[in-house]
């Protein structure tokens, strides 16, 4: 390794402390070709340009290649170097190329045994390349060696409802685990006494996604509705400035208040909230990223509901409730919080305004059945893999697989892997690109006959979509909310006939959906005018319902 001269490290310490980026660049660069071919310079060139700030989504992308470029080429000539490897692993989750990461980090840990960044990185970059139980292993083990962070804690318990070896009482025993560690030792977050006024309608909402997202999708008309209806709505923003977007600027509009929270700690996020005087405070997140249940925990509101953007148990006492319908929950049992069931629906996609085409069955062109699913690979389980395959080798088919990760190559050549070990031949699978526009996903239904769900975790999004694109959607009656959300989609729409009771019943349904084409052109030609005329977007019957039980719980 090329060593630092005095002169250059003269001028960088100063810098590095400051963390002076911009500056620390120019000096890098400005170095001749040989000083630049030191692992630390190397390294710390490619975290000056992660620094950069205010970039669009194009510039991030390119920023962080060839930051990741930097700290493969750092470590590569110091494999002592572990800020280089950890870099090179954080990097590669933004990018979603693995190239090499997986073999040196893997590397690495049989040399040590046992490291907790390296643990942490594996866990993280398994789940997104959709091997859930190896990820669920290495969050385990950092939890047995007695090293666990909130984060890992939130991580393990959010990707325990992609898999099928976590049962309802599984994961709830985890979330207690969990809860027990958060500690409230600041006396000035204790016995706090909230002012009780009925005649006061004030709503709160936290979230880290205020942005363009499929949560936010769903709650912007409820947003309207609650305005209309005479509450005030309070909008608690932790999405960070540089993800912030349009539809934050138009969520800003809607909202009677908004305050961003991103600068405070979690003792100013609560004294915030709770001198704003909501009624009800409602939690967007739960434990997905960006996950601040301990803002919960110690009661930020006189009453607290979990809703869209988590739907399984938070396990805290202090979430009074949670949103669900008769159809996703029908026990109560192992979960914290109350059930508060809609009639209809859990939620109301709104209507889709893109004025896309339903073009004729596939199948009537093709002489087979075109089986499909835009979810994301964690959604795609081993117990997914196993039932889809046996379909396709029942059916005289092919499989269309599209996901918002789909330049993620290594988690496309382990997922077509996972086929072919089950007997599914390569060319009867087929990975769809990203698509540049929400019409051109959505023209992407009309390469597909019907939709396969997923496995504990159902689509939800996609599944709204493809029936509004009359695609009828094939799923099973699972055991907890997040694998019945195609279940209760197919009661609303009464398609019974596209509902498995289990794997055996599924093969068979889809076998005989596939076997009358005549039947499922018809039902394609009828399918976005029933799902309109459904609970699934009839975004005012369901704000009637949504506010007539929030009123209930204010009274």
């Amino acid at each position: 390794m090329n060593k630092l001269t005095e002169q250059t490290k003269f001028l960088l310490i100063p810098l590095i402390k400051n963390k002076n980026f911009k500056k620390i660049e120019e000096i890098i660069l400005s170095l001749n070709e040989s000083e630049k071919e030191n692992s630390f310079l190397l390294n710390l060139l490619g975290v000056s340009k992660l620094s950069k700030k205010n970039l669009n989504s194009a510039e991030a992308k390119i920023v962080a290649l060839e930051a990741q470029n930097l700290f493969k080429k750092a470590y590569d000539k110091d494999n002592f170097f572990l800020d280089a490897l950890y870099n090179f692993a954080e990097t590669s989750l933004k990018t979603l190329i693995y190239d090499n990461v997986l073999e040196l980090l893997n590397q690495h840990l049989k040399k040590v045994d046992y490291d907790f960044k390296t643990c942490f990185l594996l866990a993280r970059i398994n789940f997104q390349l959709g091997n859930i139980d190896l990820a669920i292993n290495f969050y385990e083990n950092i939890i047995k060696k007695n090293d666990a962070t909130p984060s890992v804690w939130k991580n393990l318990i959010f990707i325990s409802n992609y898999s099928s070896t976590y049962d309802q009482k599984k994961y709830f025993d985890l979330c207690t685990q969990y809860i027990e560690t958060i500690k409230n030792n600041n006396e000035s977050l204790k016995d706090f006494k909230y002012h009780k006024d009925i005649k006061k309608k004030k709503i709160g909402f936290f979230s880290v996604e205020l942005r363009q997202h499929a949560v936010i999708n769903f709650l912007i008309e409820t947003i309207k509705a609650l305005n209309e209806n005479n509450f005030e709505t309070v909008a608690f923003n932790l999405t960070k400035p540089n993800l912030q977007d349009f539809k934050t600027n138009e969520l800003k509009g809607l909202f009677k208040e908004w305050h961003d929270l991103y600068n405070l700690d979690d003792v100013g996020v609560v004294n915030l909230i709770r001198s704003s005087n909501v009624n009800i405070l409602f939690d967007l997140v739960g434990y997905t990223g960006g996950s601040k249940l301990e803002i919960f925990k110690h009661r930020s509101a006189p009453k607290q509901i979990s809703w869209i953007g988590y739907t399984n148990s938070t396990g805290l006492k202090e979430m009074d409730y949670i949103i669900a319908d008769h159809n996703v929950l029908d026990k109560t049992e192992y979960y914290s919080e109350k059930i508060l069931k809609l009639p209809d629906i859990w939620n109301c996609h709104i209507p889709i305004k893109e004025k896309i085409k339903i073009e004729d069955l596939p199948a009537l062109k093709n002489g087979y059945i075109t089986f499909g699913s835009f979810n994301n690979y964690a959604k795609i389980s081993e117990q997914t893999v196993d039932i889809w395959s046996e379909l396709l080798l029942n059916v005289k088919s092919k499989l269309i697989l599209k996901t918002s990760n789909s330049q993620n190559e290594l988690g496309t050549d382990i997922l077509m892997e996972k086929f072919k070990k089950r007997g599914v031949l390569p060319e009867n699978i087929k990975f769809l690109e990203r698509t540049k526009s929400y019409s051109d996903h959505l023209r992407s239904y009309n390469k597909i006959d019907i939709a396969l769900d997923s496995f504990p975790y159902n689509g939800a999004t996609t599944s709204f979509e493809s029936v509004w694109m009359g695609v009828p959607i094939l799923t099973i009656r699972g055991k907890t909310f997040n694998s019945r959300y195609g279940y209760s989609i197919n009661k609303n729409l009464k398609l019974d006939q596209f509902i498995g009771i289990d794997k055996k019943d599924f093969i068979n349904k889809g076998k005989l959906a596939s076997s009358n084409f005549e039947s499922l052109s018809q039902l394609r030609k009828t399918l976005r005018e029933k799902s309109l005329s459904s609970p699934l977007f009839d975004i005012k019957k369901f704000n009637v319902n949504f506010i007539k039980q929030i009123n209930n719980i204010i009274l």
